[in-house]
Parts: C-alpha cells; sequence; structure tokens
C-alpha cells in the first residue's frame, strides 16, 4: 500500500522534481554503501591490529589502530585498544599518556560510560598521565559495573588499589599503616602483594627473601587471609618494627612463616 501511495504522489511530480527525487535517493544509497565498506574495512584494520599486538608487535598494532580510525573515527573498539597501547605499552618509546586520554575519554562518551573494560582503559590513561585521583575515581566506577562479575572485578580492584597506593591513600609509616588497613584492606593487600613480589624475585635472585605460604588459592587469595595475621602481628611487635610499612611487613612475614624465608 505504502508503494502504491509513494507512486502516486510521484506521479504527480513534475518530470524535473521526479529525476531530482530519483537522484537523492540513489545518493543516500551510495553514501549509506560507502559508510558500510569503510566500516568493513576499519574492523579488519582494527582485527589485524589485534592480532599484530598478541604477536608483541605493538607498533604495528598501533599503525593499524590509527588506519581503523581514519576510516571510522568512531570505532569504539579501536579507540579503547589504541588508548591502551599508548598508556601501558611495554616500549617506552610508544607511550604517549596525552593520547591515550584523548582516545579513552571518547571511547568511553561513546558507550555511554557502560563498559568496564573501557572504563578501565581510562582509569589506566588517567595513571599514565599522574592523575591519579581520577584514576581512583573511574576504576571505582569499572568495579561497580561488575557487582555480578567476581573474577573479572577482583582484577579491577587491585588496579585500584595501585591507583590509591600511588594517590598517597595507603600510608607507609608503620604505625598509621596499622591502624588504617583493617578498615582499607583492599590498599594494604596492594602493599602486601608488592611485597611479596619483591621477596620473591629476591629468592630468583639468591638473596635471603619471605614468601607468603602458597596454599593453592593463588597469589591473591593468600595474600587476602594471610593479611590479618600480618597486622596482628605487627600490631604486637609495634615497638621493635622499621618505621617503613614496606620493611615491617617483610619482619613480620619472616616470623610468621620463617620456613618461608631463604638465607
Amino acid at each position: 500500500m505504502k508503494r502504491i501511495y509513494l507512486l502516486r504522489a510521484l506521479q504527480s511530480f513534475s518530470a524535473t522534481a521526479r529525476r531530482a527525487f530519483i537522484l537523492a535517493i540513489l545518493c543516500v544509497a551510495a553514501i549509506s554503501c560507502s559508510y558500510a565498506q569503510q566500516k568493513e574495512a576499519a574492523d579488519e584494520h582494527s582485527n589485524r591490529a589485534h592480532a599484530l599486538s598478541v604477536a608483541g608487535n605493538l607498533k604495528g598494532a598501533i599503525a593499524e589502530y590509527q588506519v581503523a580510525l581514519r576510516l571510522d573515527p568512531n570505532s569504539v573498539e579501536a579507540l579503547n585498544n589504541l588508548a591502551l597501547l599508548y598508556a601501558t605499552a611495554s616500549d617506552a618509546s610508544l607511550r604517549d599518556p596525552a593520547k591515550a586520554l584523548k582516545y579513552a575519554l571518547q571511547a568511553v562518551a561513546l558507550d555511554n560510560a557502560k563498559m568496564a573494560d573501557h572504563l578501565d582503559t581510562l582509569a589506566k590513561a588517567y595513571d599514565a598521565n599522574g592523575d591519579h585521583e581520577n584514576a581512583v575515581a573511574i576504576e571505582q566506577r569499572a568495579v561497580n559495573l561488575l557487582a555480578e562479575d567476581s573474577t573479572r572485578r577482583l582484577t579491577f580492584e587491585t588496579s585500584l588499589a595501585g591507583y590509591q597506593a600511588k594517590e598517597g591513600t595507603v600510608p607507609t609509616d608503620t604505625a598509621s599503616f596499622v591502624s588504617y588497613c583493617p578498615n582499607h584492606l583492599e590498599g594494604c593487600r596492594h602493599v602486601l602483594v608488592d611485597v611479596n613480589n619483591i621477596n620473591m624475585m629476591r629468592q630468583i635472585g639468591g638473596n635471603r627473601g619471605c614468601t607468603i605460604p602458597h596454599t593453592g588459592a593463588g597469589t591473591r587469595a593468600d595474600s587476602k587471609d594471610a593479611m590479618p595475621k600480618i597486622l596482628d602481628w605487627m600490631n604486637a611487635n609495634r615497638a621493635s618494627l622499621a618505621q617503613k610499612s614496606d620493611v615491617a611487613i617483610e619482619q613480620a612475614m619472616a616470623a610468621l612463616w620463617p620456613s618461608e624465608c631463604k638465607d
């Protein structure tokens, strides 16, 4: 029925008007087709960039994402992934914090801040720019979006704790650390995990180091269980501990798990 009405309407147009109308329809179709082709090409470059990134060719990946964005400036995937590379590339010469923040902000705006992974990238971009306050705020939003996904939330919470530590939230002197931790276990656990990792590196190097006993639940779970024990020991031995909280943690680990210490 709609086609009949359209044909009748066209018949009422002058020949010139009909030609103009048909040309307009053809132009719209051509534009739509061209956009679809560009988007498809952009997706191909994004896929190529991802493969290069996985293979360790970060420079090539960045170049491919840039091509993808020239073809489709609103490609959220390309914007987010390029921002992530600029913020965290293992090759420091490829990092560009300013561009990382620019692209990450665009990606989050385009998806209306509903994707936790994109918020996580934005937090990394803020962190790369030294803006730890915004990194904390944005990562917290990412964590909140993952209320039903405990596995992924743990990863994001670890990042959040790292930004909080850089922000200066977690105190570095032993006395303040001991009193602060019971109500802020996540931030303190990040410090504990860092100390444990340092000690594991020392063990590999042959120097004395103490590690938290591994119960099979994974480093994160072990450190979570260990934190209350370490805090209790530090609180009981406050007078004899070093002033720096990381050194005091090492002392507590050596006292609690002497068999895990290597001479």
